[in-house]
């Protein structure tokens, strides 16, 4: 996170020329990357070069000793396509499928028509998450699947759009179920396998594919306690006072997200989640930047420390789109007014504030919809689309709703009854 968040070059010219890690090197270079561009040349080593040459020297090097994380994360910062990318899309479209690449808040994620390699790679690039090495792992997921649908076509029998993101968070899933990992854990767990142990999972998911639909929700449920096991909400952010904007919501958001104004109070109230869980992930939730620990928070920050607000913002501002940075601000106020007041709810995992918003557009769209929830993963840019389109104040009230779906809550009365039961 340090040197992700770094924007002092000297510091990180300098750690460059000190490191022999290439982990920490192709970070180093991704950060240098991002401030001066691939193309600058710099000092190494007492000679010149550019960025992107070292970049091809850890790639080359990353290669030959098979750190497969570091020779994705190198790949996807100089921006390579497998040469044999478009006949595994081909091969796909072929069979009557569609594919839609990276999250799927938009149906121009969909790809329905063969494309050049240089499109295929801007779409993948526009779509996938913020990590460049997701680019890379949805070129190898491409081209499993391209040969899989030639090899076994039964396996695809029942789909009618590959999702490629969908197929990633069902083998981090089943990882993180394995092998009681994080969600962040588990996708870097997946970023050092070898492509051909990419391939054979890929290929085991897909065998399994009906029986494990349904783990990425039960995975994503919170369990909590309360004193009353009952949950409180009255809304009450003075978001009835905002008057529908001529441009419409969606508009709305855009603006807000690009001007990136925070309501008053915003900082405290996101400390207060801190309190009432073990962490926040704000963003993609497989990025391990993106989790911030309860204890760390509470116990070497306060809610009116600088250093603090410089955290939560650093997280939002990788958020990209800033409609959906804005979004992510809706909804982290909300629930810290949620957890005020309800004062003694206490959750034992992380909070995931993107399990919490793809929910709330779930229910949104369900309640207009309700003929399409069964087919609810063919409909999903539609329904982003619709929610985008709402007001704060029903956004609202859909988040809050979707956190209350996620919590099992038990109430506190009764393990203190148990455990009078258990002492006697």
């Amino acid at each position: 996170r340090e040197i992700d968040v770094s924007s002092d070059t000297t510091d990180l010219l300098t750690r460059l020329e000190k490191s022999d890690n290439l982990y920490q090197q192709i970070a180093l270079l991704a950060a240098l990357s991002k401030l001066l561009g691939v193309d600058s040349r710099i000092s190494y080593q007492g000679q010149q070069h550019t960025i992107k040459a070292l970049i091809e020297e850890v790639y080359l090097q990353a290669g030959r000793l098979r750190l497969w994380s570091v020779l994705r994360h190198a790949s996807g910062l100089l921006g390579k396509v497998d040469g044999d990318l478009g006949l595994a899309v081909s091969a796909l479209l072929v069979a009557q499928k569609f594919i839609q690449v990276g999250r799927a808040y938009s149906d121009d994620s969909l790809i329905s028509k063969t494309l050049q390699d240089d499109e295929l790679l801007a779409k993948i690039s526009q779509f996938c998450r913020e990590d460049v090495r997701d680019q890379v792992l949805t070129q190898e997921v491409l081209l499993c699947l391209g040969m899989l649908v030639k090899a076994r076509p039964k396996l695809f029998s029942e789909l009618l759009t590959v999702r490629v993101s969908y197929l990633i968070i069902l083998l981090t899933s089943q990882i993180s179920r394995e092998h009681h990992k994080t969600p962040d854990e588990a996708y870097e767990h997946i970023m050092n396998l070898a492509p051909s142990d990419i391939q054979d999972q890929i290929e085991a998911v897909l065998e399994e594919y009906q029986n494990l639909t349904d783990l990425p929700m039960k995975l994503e449920e919170l369990h909590a306690e309360c004193h009353s096991g009952k949950l409180d909400w009255d809304q009450d952010l003075g978001l009835e006072e905002l008057s529908e904007p001529t441009e419409g919501w969606y508009v709305w958001r855009q603006h807000q997200g690009v001007i990136d104004r925070r309501p008053a109070g915003f900082i405290p109230q996101v400390w207060s989640i801190f309190k009432h869980t073990t962490g926040l992930v704000i963003g993609n939730k497989m990025d391990k930047r993106n989790r911030v620990a309860s204890d760390m928070v509470l116990s070497d920050m306060t809610q009116g420390e600088a250093a603090f607000a410089l955290l939560i913002e650093q997280m939002l501002n990788n958020i990209q789109a800033p409609e959906y940075r804005q979004l992510t601000v809706e909804t982290l106020s909300a629930l810290g007014r949620f957890f005020e007041q309800n004062p003694s709810l206490q959750v034992d995992e992380a909070l995931t504030i993107d399990v919490t918003i793809g929910h709330a557009v779930h229910l949104a769209y369900g309640e207009l919809h309700p003929e399409h929830i069964a087919n609810y993963s063919e409909f999903k840019g539609q329904a982003w689309d619709s929610f985008y389109n709402r007001s704060p104040m029903e956004t609202t009230f859909f988040i809050v709703s979707a956190l209350r779906k996620l919590l099992t809550v038990r109430p506190v009365k009764e393990m203190e009854v148990e455990m009078d039961n258990v002492a006697s």
